[in-house]
């Protein structure tokens, strides 16, 4: 069961064909609803340079200021500029400590760079504000599976389970974890617990294969 979580604030509706809004220092301050509906079209359009040139006129207006930091910080993730998204969440989570976005966004970041140590830190961080935060525990325990620390995945994934028995891919990561400390009947019992619901779980239809081998 996949639990993406989104990086901003839920956007019911996206405006169309808006005009980009362009920062310019020196001009009249912009009006801010304007501007932020034509970033959200920009955006809508791939064109991430005037979507944020448009935050930035938002910014000029008088919009937000948290707001307008957490929607650089994610255009800068989808124009793939890492580096600045990681510098925008971080302020945005200064700004306010206990919001949970600007983390969700840092631990994206962390791992569309694949960084292990920036992954673990923006977990940790997720799971300091909200304990049972699914994407931090499942990016932990994912984490330590690939580094073959199969006791600490183990016990991570089994922290999953606790609030969402019915998830999957953490009865899947449990599963693999069990396999790799020899532990194979749970781990086939869990392989076929998947496949009775998911038939086409590629992952666990080999881990049948592999645990039932003698």
């Amino acid at each position: 069961m996949n639990r993406i979580l989104p990086l901003l604030i839920p956007i019911a509706a996206l405006a169309v064909g808006a005009p980009t809004v362009r920062f310019n220092p020196g001009a009249t301050a912009p009006n801010p609803a304007q501007a932020w509906s034509a970033s959200l079209d920009a955006e809508t359009n791939q064109k991430y340079d005037d979507a944020l040139n448009s935050v930035r006129a938002f910014q000029q207006g008088g919009g937000d200021a948290f707001l307008a930091t957490e929607r650089l910080a994610w255009l800068s993730y989808l124009a793939k500029d890492y580096a600045k998204a990681e510098q925008y969440y971080s302020e945005a989570s200064r700004a306010v400590p206990t919001a949970m976005n600007p983390l969700l966004g840092l631990l994206s970041t962390a791992q569309a760079q694949n960084d292990a140590k920036k992954i673990e830190r923006a977990a940790q961080s997720l799971l300091h504000n909200e304990p049972s935060n699914y994407r931090a525990q499942m990016a932990l325990a994912q984490l330590h599976l690939t580094a073959r620390e199969y006791q600490r995945a183990a016990s991570e994934y089994r922290r999953v389970l606790l609030y969402y028995p019915d998830d999957l891919d953490a009865t899947s990561g449990l599963a693999w974890s069990l396999f790799y400390l020899g532990n194979r009947h749970d781990a086939l019992a869990l392989f076929q617990r998947i496949l009775s619901v998911s038939p086409d779980y590629t992952y666990a239809q080999r881990g049948v294969e592999l645990a039932s081998a003698h």
